[in-house]
């Protein structure tokens, strides 16, 4: 049966229908891959798109097991090769590929000359077209829907068992990337895409955002959970789509790239000063092209110098465009997950801080603890007995006669100082906890300010009377 491939700028291409006989309408975006289309038509970002292959020969080595895939679907709208093998010759084989495409409704037009739309598609950029087999059809862009929410789960799904537990935002996750983390002995709960995580119940070490299709400006359920994360601290990974709507979340802004980025040979250059390159997949349409305050570029593309990842300067938080969890052939990038997991060892030791921080704020002995040694400060100078703090005191190092015994109130000099240290240790582990309060936001800068300069004094006094109360023992013990 013949069928035709029309472009919405009127281009028409002959071909043969070797897939399930329909009429489709999509976006026409090509992959340069010599391997990999099990993978490439079963990855969720491909939704909505009509994929033409510029290697020749596609179907060869047959369709592996669906546990290998990377969903439990085909996901492209339809398939242009230039010579579609009907004999698979691979022992991991179950069925062949036109097979596979007919069983689930794929379309398929062998086209011999996939040179000529690789060509036409880079000059013009990705483009709106269709494939006409047994009926017209209208154009389609996908572009303009939320294909998130076509190819996200419905509800939360848990994987493997570890004490790391890292929740995976669906924006169309590729399986691989779920394996990639149990296989580190992560435990990965899957969410919807409009999940609000922040408001739930699930308790996790990190947040991976993952790939999807389309336009991450609309998904903004996502960019709205991301920007919540933010004022977490919580350790994020965004993958893909997921670097575009981490980006989005942080202030930053993304754009249509001409003909999109969709190999498995892309260069990426980490930003580190080392000039090392990675060869990197990829398959996206969209790129950051405005980096959020922050952040800075992570890798960057050596073919046309776009953004390929970007990561914050001081908080967990980092991205990758291209996909660290593929192996076409080489695993060069799975380290990115190794790099995200060790995030969860300094937040780790940064919460144990903060949880004793938090009891610290139940037990008194911070902000309010603060407030109440000022207070304190404070009634001792109403009621007179700051000739004990007073500077001439103080440089004299002389507290005798009435003075001293004022401020005594009866207490041995040994019991006045035993209690003056107490205060003092009291007051310098309040600092630090006000320091800590201020850095983990807390209280407010104005908070901060305003009861930090009358604890630093607080504290010079405190020191000063116990070296002077020191002395005096010293002299008298003499």
């Amino acid at each position: 049966m013949k069928g035709k491939l029309v472009l919405k700028d009127g281009t028409v291409f002959e071909g043969i229908s070797v897939g399930y006989p329909h009429s489709v309408a999509g976006e026409v975006v090509f992959t340069t891959g010599m391997v990999g289309y099990p993978e490439s038509i079963t990855d969720p970002s491909y939704e909505g798109q009509i994929l033409v292959f510029t290697y020749p020969l596609i179907g060869n080595y047959g369709v592996p097991d669906a546990s290998v895939w990377e969903s439990g679907k085909i996901h492209v709208s339809a398939l242009v090769v230039s010579c579609l093998i009907n004999d698979t010759s691979h022992h991991e084989s179950k069925q062949s590929l036109p097979h596979w495409l007919r069983n689930e409704h794929i379309p398929a037009l062998q086209i011999s000359d996939t040179r000529a739309i690789t060509q036409k598609l880079r000059e013009s950029g990705a483009i709106l077209g269709k494939i006409i087999i047994d009926g017209n059809v209208d154009f389609f862009d996908p572009n303009t829907t939320n294909l998130v929410a076509k190819v996200s789960v419905n509800r939360p799904k848990t994987y493997g068992v570890g004490k790391r537990r890292v929740v995976l935002i669906d924006c169309g996750a590729k399986d691989n990337i779920i394996r990639s983390l149990v296989k580190r002995g992560v435990a990965v709960t899957v969410v919807p895409w409009n999940f609000d995580l922040v408001q739930s119940n699930l308790t996790y070490d990190g947040v991976v955002v993952s790939n999807g299709p389309g336009d991450p400006k609309q998904v903004g359920a996502t960019i709205r959970t991301v920007a919540k994360l933010l004022k977490t601290d919580t350790p994020i990974l965004g993958i893909c789509l997921g670097n575009q709507m981490l980006a989005l979340a942080a202030g930053g802004d993304t754009f249509k790239l001409k003909f999109g980025h969709r190999s498995q040979n892309q260069p990426c250059r980490v930003e580190d000063g080392t000039n090392r390159y990675f060869l990197t997949t990829q398959n996206h349409g969209y790129a950051v092209g405005t980096i959020p305050s922050g952040f800075c570029p992570w890798f960057t593309n050596a073919n046309d110098g776009t953004n390929e990842g970007i990561i914050h300067e001081k908080k967990p938080f980092m991205s990758v465009q291209f996909h660290p969890e593929a192996c076409p052939g080489p695993t060069d990038t799975g380290w990115v997950f190794d790099e995200f997991l060790k995030k969860f060892v300094i937040v780790k030791n940064y919460e144990i801080r903060i949880t004793s921080m938090k009891q610290s704020i139940i037990q008194k002995k911070s902000y309010d603890f603060a407030l109440r040694i000022i207070k304190l400060y404070i009634y001792l100078k109403d009621k007179k007995r700051e000739y004990v703090l007073s500077k001439q005191v103080l440089r004299s190092g002389t507290a005798t006669g009435a003075i001293i015994e004022e401020a005594l109130g009866g207490q041995s000099q040994k019991d006045f100082l035993s209690k003056i240290s107490i205060a003092y240790k009291e007051a310098r582990e309040t600092h630090y906890w006000l320091r800590l309060l201020f850095d983990s936001g807390f209280i407010t800068s104005i908070q901060f300010e305003n009861i930090e300069s009358d604890l630093q004094e607080v504290l010079r006094i405190l020191g000063k009377i116990q070296l002077t109360m020191k002395k005096k023992l010293k002299t008298r013990n003499s």
